[in-house]
């Protein structure tokens, strides 16, 4: 993923963003077996996070609660995760 581009700005009010689109359907199996553990580790395992791990340590994004679908949050922590390997670094929402 390239996001080193520079906005076309047409005018004030248009400007010419982009559309990145991030394949997930490999990674949402892992993140969803990676939910599924964690949901039943305690005391709760980060490692079972596998290459979300780090953000999910980080204390910036809202996890999964027991009994949550494991299917929520994912978008968010798949961008972030990909946006983090470009050098950004990222924050959850404050409240769900």
């Amino acid at each position: 993923m390239d996001l080193r581009w520079k906005p076309k700005a047409h005018s004030r009010s248009r400007v010419d963003i982009p559309y990145v689109a991030l394949g997930y359907e490999d990674a949402l199996r892992r993140w969803t077996a990676a939910c599924e553990r964690w949901q039943k580790s305690d005391p709760k395992d980060y490692s079972v996070w596998g290459e979300y791990e780090e953000l999910a340590r980080s204390g910036r994004f809202i996890l999964p609660f027991p009994g949550e679908s494991c299917t929520k949050r994912f978008a968010e922590f798949h961008t972030a995760l990909n946006l983090q390997r470009e050098g950004f670094t990222c924050w959850g929402s404050a409240s769900d």
